[in-house]
């Protein structure tokens, strides 16, 4: 049975239209949040979860979301835009990180368009990225 052992959180925006940053294309990105959180011994684990407001502002843009622990990427989800320019969509999603070396770490939820030779996107808000180390 696992416990608290640390809780990070980082929330730039809360609402919709709360932020306007430009997400950039491949193979630049965009750093949306970051927290750093301790980890005890292994067996550990680290729950993490995100929500961020995109909008389309030209086409529909495939936004691939990132996940890096300290220097390296831990965890990445491709969000294909279903709306068109103008529009807003919230993205959510969850990961476990298990096992992390015991002491304190960095996490960052970064973004990047992956086909923006014709799409583009911003991130509007909400943004929120959470994480919780059980040990």
């Amino acid at each position: 049975m696992f416990t608290v052992y640390d809780v990070g959180t980082s929330t730039p925006g809360t609402t919709n239209g709360s932020l306007s940053r430009a997400i950039p294309g491949t193979p630049s990105n965009i750093v949306l949040a970051a927290f750093g959180v301790a980890t005890g011994a292994a067996p550990n684990k680290v729950l993490l979860s995100a929500t961020v407001g995109i909008s389309a502002t030209l086409l529909t843009p495939d936004v691939l979301f990132s996940i890096i622990r300290d220097t390296g990427v831990i965890f990445t989800t491709l969000a294909e835009a279903s709306v068109s320019a103008t529009q807003d969509e919230t993205v959510s999603f969850s990961a476990v990180d298990s096992n992390v070396p015991a002491g304190y770490h960095s996490y960052q939820l970064i973004a990047t368009v992956t086909n923006s030779s014709l799409n583009s996107a911003n991130v509007v808000g909400p943004v929120t990225f959470t994480g919780i180390s059980l040990q």
